[in-house]
């Protein structure tokens, strides 16, 4: 739960850092949403330009099923883009919590485990204009399972893992 509140408070302190309220970027839309796709999975980010070649994105997936309960996502999503262009690529980082919260029985009965991810990206999103781009994520993933998670099938263990996600991104 510590690496929880840990990972919470860097987001929350990322997302009001003075930079982000100043930002002297060219762009003349600074924030967009995106849908990622990843192992059939649905997520968003929000990704907001600090500078002409920074971005960071607040990351959230949700799953729920009501019989079984729900698994949650959060993250926060920095990427450093080597040149602006029409196909751009990037480097980044990768930092979420994956929650799961269990509906089964009573308190003493349920599951609750926490499991955090961190790894690097290189990417690229291709801009038809400068409100729409779709791109492609390849990455190098820690993962420090809950002691409680089958979620890595390595509770309580580290794993490292690679992964690829595709995105649709629209800037405003």
């Amino acid at each position: 739960m510590k690496n929880l509140q840990a990972l919470l408070l860097l987001t929350g302190l990322l997302l009001t850092h003075p930079t982000l309220s100043a930002q002297e970027s060219a762009s003349q839309h600074p924030v967009g949403i995106t849908a990622t796709v990843q192992d059939g999975q649905l997520g968003f980010l929000v990704p907001i330009w600090v500078t002409d070649q920074f971005s960071i994105a607040p990351a959230l997936s949700m799953s729920i099923a009501s019989s079984i309960g729900g698994e949650y996502g959060i993250g926060i999503v920095p990427r450093y883009y080597l040149r602006r262009e029409k196909v751009s690529p990037f480097v980044g980082l990768r930092a979420a919590a994956l929650l799961f919260r269990s509906n089964i029985g009573g308190a003493i009965d349920s599951i609750n485990t926490t499991d955090i991810v961190v790894g690097g990206t290189f990417g690229a999103d291709y801009f038809f204009d400068q409100q729409f781009a779709v791109g492609i994520e390849l990455q190098g993933n820690l993962t420090f399972s809950d002691e409680n998670s089958l979620r890595f099938n390595n509770p309580g263990q580290t794993n490292f893992n690679t992964a690829s996600a595709i995105f649709i991104s629209i800037y405003f």
